[in-house]
């Protein structure tokens, strides 16, 4: 959906607009057209109506893993974690396998390499076989940096907590939602992909270790390092 809508990083307003109309107006033979509006709210970052959006759906069909999976596919795209770990804590696809593949991804993006490293072997479980080609994700790297994690003690959590307020300094100076990730005996790098020159990464760099330093007496640093770097180099 979202390729459809964007041109070169903008979003095309007149396809956007029609496409949301053509949900409203089918939303009444079809509850999952409303999830979909909430979707597209979100390519929007607009989170009230969003909210809304997943609120009105909740009011004529409660809270169904249906639900909990589109929460969970954008809230990396919004930066809102809770969005994640709610459908981990409340509502896990154990047997769904487009829910683990929505939490595998959902939970790398949001920096719970550990969770997404689960709901990958819940997969393996169910037989599954071509999950590498289901994910958006760098697989085998977000399973090394689960087992970093894991092996130092390190709360995905409280990463994913750091990753949202770096997050939010990077949308300050450029629409940016995806992130690199490095993993290995040293530690886990993950750098938001910005288009920039060196000059403002540094600033941004600066920005994110102030807000970072400000927020949470561990930053974490030992172990996980958060920046940003230019979205044209290749990882």
């Amino acid at each position: 959906m979202w390729e459809a809508l964007v041109k070169e990083n903008h979003l095309i307003e007149l396809d956007w607009r029609r496409l949301l109309k053509e949900l409203e107006d089918l939303e009444k033979t079809s509850p999952g057209m409303i999830l979909l509006q909430s979707v597209m709210w979100a390519f929007k970052q607009n989170n009230a109506n969003v909210d809304r959006a997943l609120n009105r759906y909740v009011g004529f069909y409660g809270k169904d893993i249906h639900w909990y999976m589109c929460r969970a596919s954008i809230g990396p795209l919004l930066g809102r974690t809770s969005m994640v770990t709610d459908i981990i804590d409340n509502c896990y696809p154990a047997s769904s396998i487009n829910g683990l593949i929505t939490v595998m991804n959902a939970a790398a993006q949001t920096g719970m390499f550990i969770s997404a490293k689960r709901a990958y072997q819940d997969l393996v479980g169910l037989g599954v076989d071509n999950i590498e080609e289901r994910s958006y994700i760098r697989l085998p790297i977000t399973l090394a940096a689960a087992d970093y994690m894991i092996e130092h003690g390190i709360d995905e959590r409280a990463v994913a907590d750091r990753i949202q307020v770096a997050h939010a300094i990077a949308k300050q100076h450029a629409r940016t939602n995806t992130f690199s990730v490095l993993a290995n005996e040293f530690g886990v790098t993950i750098e938001y992909l910005i288009d920039a020159e060196i000059e403002q990464l540094v600033d941004i760099n600066l920005d994110i270790s102030e807000a970072l330093c400000s927020k949470f007496e561990d930053t974490l640093s030992e172990h996980i390092s958060l920046g940003v770097t230019q979205a044209n180099v290749k990882e």
